[in-house]
C-alpha cells in the first residue's frame, strides 16, 4: 500500500470515527487507541453487510472453488 492511501485510509478512519461517536477529530486523535479504530472497522464491516446482505437479488461472495466443492458434494 502507498503512503498517501495509507494516510487517506487513516484520516477517513478517524472522520467516520468522529461521526460514529461525536467527536472532533482532533478529539480521536489525542484519545482513541487502534483497539478503538478496530471495534469501528469491524462494527462497520458487519453494518455494511447486514445492509448488502438485505437487498433483494443479493449474492454472497462465494469462491469458484466453493461453488465446485458444494456442486461435488449434491
Amino acid at each position: 500500500m502507498d503512503p498517501k492511501s495509507i494516510e487517506t485510509t487513516l484520516l477517513l478512519s478517524i472522520d467516520s470515527m468522529g461521526q460514529r461517536y461525536g467527536m472532533l477529530p482532533s478529539e480521536i486523535v489525542t484519545k482513541a487507541s487502534t483497539f478503538d479504530l478496530v471495534v469501528m472497522d469491524m462494527a462497520m464491516t458487519y453494518e455494511r453487510h447486514i445492509n448488502e446482505s438485505s437487498q433483494e437479488g443479493y449474492i454472497p461472495p462465494v469462491s469458484t472453488e466453493e461453488l465446485l466443492k458444494i456442486k461435488e458434494q449434491a
